[in-house]
Protein backbone atom coordinates (compact mmCIF):
# COMPACT_ATOMS: atom_id res chain seq x y z
CA UNK A 1 0.00 0.00 0.00
CA UNK A 2 2.75 2.42 0.91
CA UNK A 3 5.54 0.82 -1.09
CA UNK A 4 5.50 3.46 -3.82
CA UNK A 5 5.75 6.12 -1.11
CA UNK A 6 8.86 4.57 0.44
CA UNK A 7 10.42 3.78 -2.94
CA UNK A 8 10.28 7.45 -3.91
CA UNK A 9 12.17 8.53 -0.82
CA UNK A 10 14.67 5.67 -0.89
CA UNK A 11 16.03 7.16 -4.10
CA UNK A 12 17.44 10.03 -2.01
CA UNK A 13 19.59 7.72 0.08
CA UNK A 14 22.61 8.04 -2.23
CA UNK A 15 23.22 11.72 -1.41
CA UNK A 16 26.74 12.56 -0.30
CA UNK A 17 27.10 13.39 3.35
CA UNK A 18 29.17 16.53 2.86
CA UNK A 19 28.58 19.34 0.38
CA UNK A 20 32.35 19.95 0.30
CA UNK A 21 32.75 16.73 -1.69
CA UNK A 22 30.74 18.30 -4.51
CA UNK A 23 33.17 21.21 -4.96
CA UNK A 24 36.55 19.43 -5.01
CA UNK A 25 37.14 18.92 -8.74
CA UNK A 26 40.52 19.88 -10.18
CA UNK A 27 39.02 21.95 -12.94
CA UNK A 28 36.34 23.56 -10.73
CA UNK A 29 33.51 21.84 -12.57
CA UNK A 30 32.67 19.09 -10.09
CA UNK A 31 28.99 20.08 -9.97
CA UNK A 32 28.75 19.69 -13.72
CA UNK A 33 30.71 16.43 -13.64
CA UNK A 34 28.40 15.10 -10.93
CA UNK A 35 25.33 16.06 -12.91
CA UNK A 36 26.71 14.36 -16.00
CA UNK A 37 27.53 11.23 -14.00
CA UNK A 38 24.02 11.19 -12.53
CA UNK A 39 22.61 11.68 -16.03
CA UNK A 40 24.56 8.68 -17.30
CA UNK A 41 23.56 6.51 -14.36
CA UNK A 42 19.86 7.31 -14.50
CA UNK A 43 17.93 5.20 -16.94
CA UNK A 44 15.29 6.58 -19.25
CA UNK A 45 16.68 10.12 -19.52
CA UNK A 46 15.40 11.61 -22.75
CA UNK A 47 17.45 13.63 -25.23
CA UNK A 48 15.30 16.69 -24.51
CA UNK A 49 16.08 16.47 -20.79
CA UNK A 50 19.80 16.12 -21.57
CA UNK A 51 19.70 19.17 -23.86
CA UNK A 52 17.86 21.20 -21.25
CA UNK A 53 20.35 20.19 -18.58
CA UNK A 54 23.27 20.98 -20.86
CA UNK A 55 21.85 24.40 -21.69
CA UNK A 56 21.29 25.19 -18.01
CA UNK A 57 24.82 24.10 -17.15
CA UNK A 58 26.24 26.38 -19.84
CA UNK A 59 24.20 29.31 -18.53
CA UNK A 60 25.40 28.65 -14.98
CA UNK A 61 29.02 28.52 -16.18
CA UNK A 62 28.60 31.87 -17.96
CA UNK A 63 27.14 33.44 -14.82
CA UNK A 64 29.91 32.03 -12.63
CA UNK A 65 32.58 33.47 -14.91
CA UNK A 66 31.08 36.94 -14.46
CA UNK A 67 31.19 36.78 -10.64
CA UNK A 68 33.99 38.09 -8.47
CA UNK A 69 35.80 35.86 -5.98
CA UNK A 70 33.84 37.39 -3.11
CA UNK A 71 30.51 36.75 -4.87
CA UNK A 72 31.55 33.17 -5.63
CA UNK A 73 32.47 32.67 -1.97
CA UNK A 74 29.07 34.02 -0.91
CA UNK A 75 27.32 31.72 -3.38
CA UNK A 76 29.32 28.72 -2.15
CA UNK A 77 28.39 29.54 1.45
CA UNK A 78 24.76 29.93 0.48
CA UNK A 79 24.89 26.67 -1.45
CA UNK A 80 26.43 24.92 1.54
CA UNK A 81 23.73 26.32 3.80
CA UNK A 82 20.97 25.35 1.38
CA UNK A 83 22.46 21.90 0.94
CA UNK A 84 22.51 21.33 4.72
CA UNK A 85 18.95 22.59 4.97
CA UNK A 86 17.92 20.27 2.16
CA UNK A 87 19.58 17.33 3.91
CA UNK A 88 17.75 18.24 7.11
CA UNK A 89 14.46 18.44 5.21
CA UNK A 90 15.27 15.15 3.54
CA UNK A 91 15.77 13.48 6.93
CA UNK A 92 12.49 14.95 8.17
CA UNK A 93 10.73 13.60 5.08
CA UNK A 94 12.26 10.16 5.68
CA UNK A 95 11.06 10.20 9.28
CA UNK A 96 7.58 11.27 8.24
CA UNK A 97 7.60 8.58 5.57
CA UNK A 98 8.48 5.93 8.17
CA UNK A 99 5.71 7.23 10.42
CA UNK A 100 3.17 7.16 7.59
CA UNK A 101 4.19 3.59 6.75
CA UNK A 102 3.85 2.62 10.43
CA UNK A 103 0.43 4.28 10.57
CA UNK A 104 -0.61 2.33 7.49
CA UNK A 105 0.53 -0.92 9.09
CA UNK A 106 -1.32 -0.05 12.28
CA UNK A 107 -4.44 0.75 10.23
CA UNK A 108 -4.21 -2.64 8.52
CA UNK A 109 -3.86 -4.37 11.89
CA UNK A 110 -6.80 -2.41 13.27
CA UNK A 111 -8.93 -3.38 10.27
CA UNK A 112 -8.06 -7.05 10.75
CA UNK A 113 -8.98 -6.83 14.44
CA UNK A 114 -12.28 -5.12 13.66
CA UNK A 115 -13.12 -7.85 11.13
CA UNK A 116 -12.26 -10.53 13.69
CA UNK A 117 -14.40 -8.83 16.32
CA UNK A 118 -17.29 -8.56 13.86
CA UNK A 119 -17.13 -12.31 13.30
CA UNK A 120 -16.99 -12.95 17.05
CA UNK A 121 -19.94 -10.63 17.69
CA UNK A 122 -21.98 -12.43 15.01
CA UNK A 123 -21.24 -15.79 16.69
CA UNK A 124 -22.19 -14.37 20.11
CA UNK A 125 -25.45 -13.04 18.65
CA UNK A 126 -26.27 -16.46 17.16
CA UNK A 127 -25.52 -18.11 20.52
CA UNK A 128 -27.77 -15.64 22.36
CA UNK A 129 -30.62 -16.25 19.90
CA UNK A 130 -30.24 -20.02 20.29
CA UNK A 131 -30.11 -19.70 24.10
CA UNK A 132 -33.24 -17.52 24.10
CA UNK A 133 -35.10 -20.10 22.00
CA UNK A 134 -33.97 -22.86 24.35
CA UNK A 135 -35.21 -20.91 27.40
CA UNK A 136 -38.57 -20.26 25.73
CA UNK A 137 -38.86 -23.92 24.80
CA UNK A 138 -37.87 -24.97 28.31
CA UNK A 139 -40.40 -22.61 29.90
CA UNK A 140 -43.23 -23.89 27.68
CA UNK A 141 -42.59 -27.60 28.33
CA UNK A 142 -43.16 -27.60 32.11
CA UNK A 143 -46.23 -25.43 31.63
CA UNK A 144 -47.70 -27.97 29.21
CA UNK A 145 -46.90 -30.83 31.59
CA UNK A 146 -48.35 -28.89 34.51
CA UNK A 147 -51.55 -28.20 32.61
CA UNK A 148 -51.89 -31.82 31.51
CA UNK A 149 -51.21 -33.02 35.07
CA UNK A 150 -53.88 -30.65 36.36
CA UNK A 151 -56.36 -31.90 33.76
CA UNK A 152 -55.61 -35.47 34.76
CA UNK A 153 -56.21 -34.63 38.43
CA UNK A 154 -59.43 -32.85 37.60
CA UNK A 155 -60.58 -35.83 35.52
CA UNK A 156 -59.72 -38.16 38.36
CA UNK A 157 -61.69 -36.03 40.83
CA UNK A 158 -64.65 -35.82 38.48
CA UNK A 159 -64.59 -39.54 37.90
CA UNK A 160 -64.34 -40.35 41.58
CA UNK A 161 -67.34 -38.10 42.28
CA UNK A 162 -69.35 -39.93 39.63
CA UNK A 163 -68.77 -43.31 41.24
Amino acid sequence: MFSEFTTYFDEWSDWPESPDADHSSQDGNQDRDDKEARGRSSSGTSDVEKKQTSYLEEEVEKMLEELSAEERQMLEEENTHLYKELQSNHEEVRQITRQVVELGQMQDLLSENVDLQTTQIDKIQETIIAATENVKSGNEQPLDRGVSNQIEKNDAVVMSDNK
